[in-house]
């Protein structure tokens, strides 16, 4: 998924906001990548700060989409920051829609097996 994210664009000027294409994947890979760069076991998700972990999960969503696509990460984890902070409305909208599908995905396989218990 494409998502348009900032970046700072110098110019005798000033500095100017340029948004770009940038590749991300969300995944389940995403969310151990993101468990590991915290340093917490995968079922303490919730006890993290919602901040951070969505940091975590943007910048691990970009390293993923680079892997798949074969390419070298151009950008650090302080550009997940940046991004974070002044990414735009519709941007930041599809971030949250794909990480509520990446959890819901999560908790549908999380049911069981189908047996029904007595």
């Amino acid at each position: 998924m494409k998502i348009k994210v900032p970046f700072i664009r110098k110019t005798i000027f000033g500095n100017i906001l340029k948004h770009r294409n940038v590749n991300f994947v969300f995944n389940i890979a995403v969310l151990e990548a993101a468990c590991e760069r915290l340093k917490i076991d995968f079922h303490e998700m919730s006890n993290v700060d919602n901040y951070d972990f969505a940091l975590a999960v943007l910048y691990e969503a970009y390293l993923q989409g680079c892997k798949q696509r074969y390419k070298k990460p151009k950008y650090s984890f302080h550009r997940a920051v940046f991004w974070n902070e002044y990414m735009s409305r519709e941007s930041s909208e599809q971030v949250k829609r794909a990480m509520v599908d990446l959890l819901g995905k999560m908790k549908k396989g999380d049911k069981g097996s189908g047996v029904k218990k007595k």
